[in-house]
């Protein structure tokens, strides 16, 4: 079995130097409920905001029963999600790694993945 390292619970300048990066139960165990409530208002009323944004929308395809956001990164390189819907309900697939090795065939980023392997 292997060991698993031990998450640090987040200190007030980790929270205030990123808001984003924490969940709720994580902010109130470090601030206390009120403050937390507080924060996430303030956080999540109007959006997020644009310096605090990690990636954008670069392209939406609409085909079929299938639809495939493609989002930018800071870096300028990207990562996709594709929306599948079926007769039993929806298929959601996320890739928050740029370069996924999976490789279904509806999803581009497996040449990605291809490309980093021969950088390396």
């Amino acid at each position: 079995m292997a060991n698993k390292e031990k998450m640090v619970p987040p200190t007030l300048e980790m929270i205030q130097g990123n808001p984003y990066n924490y969940t709720f139960d994580e902010v109130a165990k470090c601030m206390g409920e009120e403050r937390a409530k507080s924060l996430f208002k303030t956080l999540y009323k109007n959006g997020v905001s644009p310096k605090n944004q990690t990636m954008t929308i670069k392209d939406i395809y609409v085909g079929g029963d299938t639809t495939k956001y493609a989002f930018e990164l800071q870096d300028g390189y990207c990562i996709e999600t594709v929306c599948i819907k079926r007769r039993t309900g929806n298929t959601v697939c996320v890739s928050t790694m740029v370069g996924c090795p999976v490789g279904c065939i509806f999803c581009a980023s497996m040449d990605l993945f291809a490309i980093f392997h021969q950088l390396k």
